[in-house]
Formats: structure tokens, C-alpha cells, sequence
């Protein structure tokens, strides 16, 4: 691993999608020294097989996260075009050649090309097919089914790939810039990124995951490390399957939130008095700041503990409690995701405290809408091509938050 004295700052693994190791390093290591050629086939048919049935999994996420999280309606929607209309209810048992295939899956999924090629490709080798060039649906719900009986939460927990990616930005981590665009993440490496994010690196400050197959489920993960991640302070995840839902998820922990209630208060101000304790102990004995190989002060952010305070309501002379929590990201960039629900993105603007980029989505064009009705037309302004548009957010009490769109 790097070091405390090197100079390395920045990772970009950009398109370095990770193959699953032999599941027994110790025997690997034996059969490459000793072993014979029909020894090293068979070690390697093994691994052959878990990359397959990690592989179709994945391809299981993808369908899901393009229906709502309904697999069936996926595959619904793919079989529009496998038989003719008066024959729809033997879609899914009908065996289609992979130009079908891909075709459906490019039109009705939104796939790419090479995407669709590949599930066909895993659906009709060895493992899961007979290699005739036929493919239907009906092959591929049955295998994923028998994956989800195969595979244990436990062993999903231990996930090799997952773990290699989460080691780059845990708390052992020296980088502050790491980028893993089209690396084919999806929940399983979002869900392990999250928990080491939530125990946080104590230089990382910008992570990219553009490109991907990061779910809502993987974008509630990662938002969950929102909680006490305090320094990273920039996001990409433009380019995946996050719906409305999912940028939720990325929010519930950031900005300001307003409590109406003294019962829901409460307990949020003697949690945060008893981190100000904390933290004012870790200050005391706060070790010097390190430095790297070239004498150069590491980023590291300083010690936060969010805050929990009463005000008076002018109008109704009510209490409410404004909590103020990570206000520390200042860029949240989701463009290119299929968030469609513009009113969903616009109430969480009280969330706000930075930059949520949303060019290239469906709600984009509803956000400007909403976003001229509430403000002067100055406010708000289009690009050239009038396609996207750049705007600031209504007004809201500091800190504020701004959609680009």
C-alpha cells in the first residue's frame, strides 16, 4: 500500500472493472508452481464460474433499478419485442437469437449495446446455457433465482471486489482524490464504499463514481456515511441508475433539517452535547498534522459536530429547532440518472448546502419550471442551447443549496 512518506495524492482507476479471484489463494499459488496443466484449467473454470454468477447478478441490479425495483416488469418490458402481439403470453418462454435479444434490451431498457451482447453472451455459455444461440427470459429469472438461494447476505458482506474498492477510501486510506468511473460498480461495491466512507478517511475529499450500475439501494449506502463522514466535499455519481429515491437517501443527512417538535429535538441535543465532549477531548490531544514524503500538509478536515438550535416561529410564536448537519459536500453531481419526480428533487432544497448537478435528467426541464415560477426570471439561467440550465435555488435559510440542471 502507499506509504506515510509518498506524494500520492490522487487515484484514477477509471474503467478498470475488477475480476473475482480464485476463491483459494494457497491452492492457487500451489497449482501455479506445481501443479499441471489440467490442475491450472480447472482452478481457473472455477473462477470462470463465480465471475459468471457474479456477473448475471449483476445484470439482475440493472433490470430491477431500470423497472422501480420490480424485476418482473423488466422482463415484461423487454418481451414487447420478443414475439408478436398476438402471441404476447409466450414471450417469456420464447428462445430469441441475440440480435432480438439486444434489440430489446437496447429499446425498451435503455442498455447499451455491448451491455446487452454480454448478458446474452453469459446467458447462453456454459454455465447457464447450451451455446445454441438461443436465449430466453424465462433462462434468465430461473438463474437468477437460483443465484438468490445460492448466495448468503454473509458471503455478499465478504465480497472481494467490494472490499479492494472500499480499501482505497476507508480510514487507512492516505489518498484525497479517488476516481473508479465505469468500473461496473454496482450495489454490492456502493454498499461496501458506504460503510468504509462512514468510517471515514481522514484525507479523502473528492470521489468520482461516474459511470456505473450504482442502484438506490447503493446511493442509500453511501448516503448513510453522510452521518459522520465529515470532510469528503465532492460526489459524482452522474451516469447510473439513481431515481429520485435514491438522491433522497444521498440528502436525508445533509444540510438543515427543521424539527417541529420538542419530543423529536430532544434527543438530538443531548446526542450532539455529548460529540461536542468528545470532540473537545480529541482536540486537546489532537496529534500534529501530517505531512507527506514532500514535506507537504495532508488535507484533513477539521473536527465537526453538527448542531441543534431553538428558534421562535415570527408568525405563530412557535418553537422549531433547526439541525444542522454534514454541510461539508459541497458538490452532489447526478446527471444522466433517470430522475423523473421534479416536485421529489425540489422539496429537498431545505437539505441543501452545496451544488446538486442534474444536467442531462429527465426532471431537469420540470426543475426550471418550478425554479422561474418561484423566483424573478434573473435568477435563473439557460445554456446556450437552451437544453440545460444552470440555476441557483430559491431562497432558503443558509445554508443554501443550488441545482444545476
Amino acid at each position: 500500500g502507499l506509504s506515510e512518506t509518498c506524494t500520492v495524492t490522487t487515484l484514477q482507476l477509471d474503467w478498470n472493472p475488477l475480476e473475482v479471484p480464485y476463491d483459494d489463494p494457497a491452492e492457487a499459488r500451489r497449482v501455479a508452481a506445481e501443479g499441471s496443466p489440467e490442475d491450472i484449467d480447472e482452478l481457473e473454470q472455477r473462477r470462470f464460474h463465480l465471475q459468471a454468477e457474479r456477473d448475471v447478478r449483476s445484470l439482475g441490479e440493472r433490470l430491477e433499478a431500470r423497472a422501480g425495483g420490480d424485476l418482473q416488469a423488466a422482463l415484461r418490458m423487454a418481451a414487447v419485442d420478443f414475439t408478436q402481439p398476438e402471441h404476447a403470453g409466450l414471450a417469456f418462454f420464447t428462445p430469441v437469437d441475440q440480435q432480438t435479444w439486444v434489440r430489446a434490451f437496447v429499446e425498451q431498457l435503455g442498455f447499451s449495446i455491448e451491455e446487452a451482447q454480454r448478458a446474452f453472451e453469459l446467458l447462453d455459455g456454459p454455465q447457464f446455457g447450451h451455446g445454441d444461440g438461443l436465449v430466453s427470459l424465462g433462462r434468465l429469472e430461473s438463474s437468477l433465482r437460483a443465484l438468490a438461494e445460492k448466495a448468503p447476505a454473509q458471503e455478499e458482506a465478504n465480497d472481494p471486489i467490494a472490499a479492494a474498492f472500499a480499501s482505497l477510501v476507508d480510514a487507512t486510506s492516505l489518498l484525497e482524490v479517488v476516481s473508479l468511473r465505469y468500473c461496473d460498480l454496482g450495489r454490492t461495491e456502493a454498499t461496501a464504499l458506504g460503510r468504509a466512507l462512514g468510517s471515514p478517511s481522514p484525507h479523502l475529499k473528492a470521489l468520482n463514481l461516474w459511470g456505473n450500475n450504482i442502484c438506490d439501494r447503493g446511493a442509500e449506502a453511501l448516503g448513510k456515511a453522510f452521518e459522520t463522514n465529515f470532510g469528503l466535499q465532492y460526489l459524482g455519481l452522474g451516469r447510473n441508475l439513481i431515481t429520485h429515491v435514491g438522491l433522497r437517501h444521498l440528502c436525508s443527512s445533509l444540510g438543515v433539517t427543521r424539527l417541529k417538535e420538542k419530543s423529536a429535538a430532544d434527543p438530538v441535543v443531548k446526542s450532539l452535547k455529548e460529540k461536542v465532549k468528545e470532540r473537545d477531548k480529541m482536540l486537546k490531544a489532537a496529534p500534529p498534522p501530517k505531512v507527506d514524503g514532500s514535506g507537504r500538509e495532508r488535507y484533513k478536515p477539521e473536527l465537526y459536530v453538527p448542531t441543534c438550535e431553538d428558534f421562535k416561529d415570527a408568525e405563530t410564536n412557535q418553537t422549531y429547532w433547526l439541525w444542522t448537519r454534514n454541510i461539508h459536500l459541497k458538490t452532489l453531481v447526478l446527471e444522466h440518472n433517470p430522475i423523473t419526480d421534479a416536485q421529489a428533487v425540489w422539496q429537498l432544497q431545505p437539505y441543501g448546502c452545496g451544488d446538486l448537478v442534474l444536467r442531462a435528467t429527465p426532471c431537469a426541464e420540470d426543475l426550471r419550471t418550478l425554479l422561474a415560477g418561484s423566483q424573478p426570471a434573473s435568477a435563473a439561467t439557460a445554456s446556450g442551447d437552451g437544453s440545460s440550465a444552470e440555476v441557483a435555488a430559491a431562497e432558503l435559510p443558509r445554508p443554501t443549496s443550488a441545482f444545476k440542471g
